[in-house]
């Protein structure tokens, strides 16, 4: 029985084999020997700037006019 992938770098990488990961952004293969997901984490940061701490994409937040901190 296969264990469910969880890690949010999983978005961006697929499950080659048990111990193997290939980015989708890009050709490299990157090493996940016993499930461990900071290569992966690691890669994704230094190469493509993505963090696990991002919020998705889609729920980028929007300053409304006149909500800025800046000085007006």
């Amino acid at each position: 029985m296969e264990r469910t992938r969880t890690a949010k770098v999983w978005k961006n990488l697929k499950k080659i084999n048990e111990s193997t990961a290939q980015c989708l952004l890009c050709p490299k293969k990157i090493s996940c020997k016993g499930s461990n997901t900071s290569g992966l984490d690691r890669h994704l940061q230094r190469v493509h700037n993505i963090s696990r701490n991002q919020p998705p994409e889609e729920s980028t937040s929007v300053t409304q006019p006149g909500t800025s901190c800046e000085p007006e």
